[in-house]
């Protein structure tokens, strides 16, 4: 048995009938869990049993990964097998020449199992990014006192589902309407590269090709409805950019009934207080992995000094993109939405953070070191992108303990 629980018997690899029906039935098991995944999170079902929606979505979605991995490596096992029996079959021109068939036949489900693995991603992107897209369903909207979003119920959210009276409270702010350097034009109709570059600003989704009204030339927010429409706060009609970085050591007090812990660098915000991490837009021209130093120094370091700056350079020479996707933000509208790569920065040994000093800048309140051994509340989707980062250096998953910390900011006297 492998980790996914189903056993990779080699013997299949010999009888490529039986091997071709089993690679069916394994990907009709996938479609079957898609198929729930999207007649029941798309709609309240799972909240009126009581049940969390986007675990159980998780879970379904754990599923498919699991069988995924499968099928590519069982692929690859007969690949392999099949390449030491032609090597064991060099003088058996006719056993050969039926390996060499059977192994083109198996090159051919490996581009199809990849082909499978890509749109099943898409689904189930478009689907878990569906199921919890919750912050931007908030009122008032963030930022201001009276400005309220029209209620989308849970089975209205997708773009699909027909809803002919549905109309969104239109707003956006006042210091976006003025136009400034970082902001679109305030008609839409004047953009002409969505989906694109345009220019130098970046006007591609991370969950690929969204909608664009014909009528109003603007983008549809790719994860549903959110009963506000116009730009709100953000800068972009469609994706706004943001790069996150995940700053992250081992915690020098390790505790002895828990996994290895891991801390990270965490600050206030200045405008909801929540914990988050010292990220922001990415600028125009500028890459994630540039954007992500930039906002550690400035949100986190406070500083541009040169020893401050080669410190930090020194720190993300090994840096890991693991998270692209789209955010669930409060600024959120139906026409722009954010979405952020996060950045893994990882200390392993301690030695390249121990002299940081850290300062909060302009957009953080307060800055400092926590420790990831209990569920902190953090804003956003910012507490997905540090859950892939635990996984990933293979710390203690806090997230199952179910214990939320009563703290959401950061202690301004423990920098």
């Amino acid at each position: 048995m492998n980790s996914s629980g189903l056993t990779k018997d080699l013997r299949i690899c010999d009888d490529y009938l039986q091997f071709q029906n089993h690679l069916k039935d394994l990907r009709k098991l996938d479609d079957l869990i898609i198929n729930t995944l999207n007649t029941t999170v798309l709609t309240a079902t799972f909240r009126s049993q009581g049940s969390d929606a986007a675990k159980q979505c998780q879970q379904l979605g754990d599923q498919i990964a699991s069988r995924t991995n499968y099928r590519s490596e069982l692929i690859s096992s007969c690949l392999s097998h099949t390449n030491d029996l032609m090597a064991q079959n060099e003088t058996n021109d006719n056993r050969r020449k039926a390996l060499i068939f059977q192994r083109r036949q198996l090159q051919n489900e490996r581009n199809v199992e990849e082909i499978v693995r890509t749109n099943t991603e898409k689904i189930l992107r478009s689907i878990v990014t569906t199921s919890v897209h919750t912050r931007a369903h908030q009122s008032p909207y963030v930022g201001t006192k009276d400005v309220q979003r029209t209620a989308v119920p849970d089975s209205k959210v997708s773009w699909k589902v027909n809803w002919l009276d549905y109309k969104a409270t239109e707003y956006t702010a006042s210091k976006v309407l003025k136009n400034p350097s970082w902001a679109d034009d305030p008609d839409a109709k004047k953009i002409k590269g969505f989906n694109e570059f345009d220019g130098k600003i970046d006007r591609r989704s991370f969950m690929g090709e969204y909608e664009v009204d014909d009528k109003t030339n603007r983008p549809r927010n790719p994860a549903g409805r959110t009963g506000l429409s116009g730009r709100g706060l953000l800068g972009h009609w469609g994706p706004n950019h943001a790069a996150d970085p995940v700053v992250t050591r081992w915690a020098k007090d390790q505790p002895n009934s828990k996994g290895k812990v891991l801390e990270i660098v965490l600050i206030n915000r200045k405008d909801n207080n929540h914990l988050a991490l010292p990220g922001g837009m990415i600028d125009e021209g500028e890459n994630a992995f540039v954007a992500a130093k930039r906002e550690f120094l400035e949100e986190a370091m406070n500083s541009n000094d040169d020893a401050v700056v080669e410190q930090i350079d020194k720190l993300f020479e090994n840096a890991d993109s693991i998270y692209k996707d789209y955010v669930d933000d409060p600024r959120n509208t139906d026409n722009a939405w954010m979405e952020s790569e996060a950045i893994d920065a990882h200390d392993e040994t301690g030695e390249l953070t121990k002299d940081l000093r850290l300062e909060a800048g302009d957009d953080a309140a307060k800055v400092k070191w926590v420790q990831l051994d209990r569920v902190h509340n953090l804003y956003a989707s910012h507490e997905s992108m540090v859950r892939i980062a635990v996984k990933k250096h293979g710390a203690y998953e806090y997230w199952h303990d179910n214990q939320h910390s009563s703290e959401t900011t950061v202690d301004a006297n423990n920098k």
